[in-house]
């Protein structure tokens, strides 16, 4: 029990939820913070989150050795890629255009836009943005690491847009889902299941 907690406290400093909130922004690698025992700069969770100090070296060494275990591969790449984004998390703070070559920060006022430095080989962008009243129609949500006076690119994918069916009741959104039979299959439901019976 003890491990269990001093690996939440770990969670808690790094200010992250899922696996998402610390791999690369395309799925395939865990960030080198979330490996070295930095919070994730990705999300912003301040105002909702409790704070955490920063965790003993013991307990840092206990989360690589957890993590490494559970979900890394060779390196830090992931056992088991995430692949395309669903949705962005709540708090999700920079996104990609790949049309136009700019990164874009989502801030508490509206956006920034960082601007391309095309003097490196890495994508990377300068730190400090200039605010903009229109954004890019397809935005790639990414993870990024600030490296002096810029922020590099770690990782994008796109978001998996899907079109979700119309449900007319709340057995039916059940039925929805033919695999999961026996979830429902011995249910009754009365006035669409405000009441189970």
């Amino acid at each position: 029990m003890d491990e269990l907690i001093r690996l939440n406290n770990c969670l808690l400093f790094l200010t992250s939820y899922y696996i998402s909130d610390i791999s690369t922004g395309d799925g395939s690698k865990l960030t080198e913070e979330a490996w070295n025992g930095r919070p994730n700069c990705n999300v912003d969770r301040r105002s909702s989150w409790l704070a955490q100090g920063r965790p003993p070296k013991q307990d840092s060494l206990l989360w690589q050795q957890f993590v490494k275990r559970c979900y890394l591969d060779r390196g830090q790449r992931l056992k088991s890629p995430l692949g395309k984004w669903l949705q962005c998390s709540i708090g999700w703070i920079w996104f990609y255009d790949a049309v136009g070559i700019s990164l874009w920060s989502r801030i508490n006022v509206g956006w920034l836009r960082n601007e391309h430095v095309a003097d490196t080989n890495l994508l990377s962008f300068v730190k400090t943005g200039s605010p903009c009243d229109t954004i890019p129609a397809l935005l790639e949500p990414v993870s990024i690491y600030v490296k002096g006076h810029m922020v590099v690119l770690t990782g994008s994918a796109p978001l998996l847009y899907q079109s979700l069916p119309a449900y007319t009741s709340f057995l039916s959104y059940l039925q929805g889902f033919p695999e999961e039979k026996w979830c429902y299959s011995n249910i009754s439901l009365s006035d669409d299941g405000y009441f189970f019976i």
